[in-house]
């Protein structure tokens, strides 16, 4: 559980499927930290994590409006030093695997 979401996405053609970044996106002298991106398929009432829970911080998630399955997700990491999990990711199944 975590008390902060740095990014939202709504499905365009179906607003029912809805991402969640965890971790607050903009970096401060105080940062509450996250544990990945989570998906609801049923308007928020249900969520699932989808991986990711080392990035700490994520600031944006993008959902491809052609291809729904094709999410990116940037992630902020440890923003005050080296962090190997900072970057940008792309899925391509709904979420199962990351690159």
């Amino acid at each position: 559980m975590t008390a902060s979401i740095g990014a939202v996405a709504i499905q365009q053609s179906n607003p029912s499927v809805i991402w969640a970044g965890t971790g607050e996106g903009n970096p401060r002298n105080s940062l509450n930290g996250g544990f990945g991106i989570y998906k609801s398929l049923d308007a928020g009432k249900t969520w699932k994590s989808m991986g990711l829970e080392k990035t700490r911080h994520i600031h944006r998630v993008l959902i491809d409006p052609t291809n729904p399955d094709i999410v990116y997700v940037a992630a902020i990491g440890s923003p005050w030093g080296e962090h190997k999990e900072r970057g940008v990711y792309k899925t391509i199944d709904g979420g199962k695997n990351w690159k």
